[in-house]
């Protein structure tokens, strides 16, 4: 029963610690500009996880397939 409690009082707790905190003020943020978005497109790692979603979202298309013709 004390660990239900426990359980029960944790988010409680952060919640208090969330509410207490202070952030700092947000800063301006500047804009990429084109030739930089196009550059970011160009990495080796937004290629690698383009190929990644791509082929997990057929996957999962094909799995689905499968159980709705079962």
């Amino acid at each position: 029963m004390s660990i239900l409690i426990f359980a029960a009082f944790l988010p409680g707790l952060f919640l208090v610690m969330y509410a207490t905190m202070r952030f700092p003020a947000a800063s301006p943020v500047q804009e990429p500009t084109m030739r930089q978005a196009f550059a970011d497109f160009r990495s080796l790692a937004a290629v690698l996880f383009a190929l990644l979603l791509f082929f997990q979202f057929g996957n999962e298309w094909a799995i689905a397939a499968g159980f709705r013709c079962s």
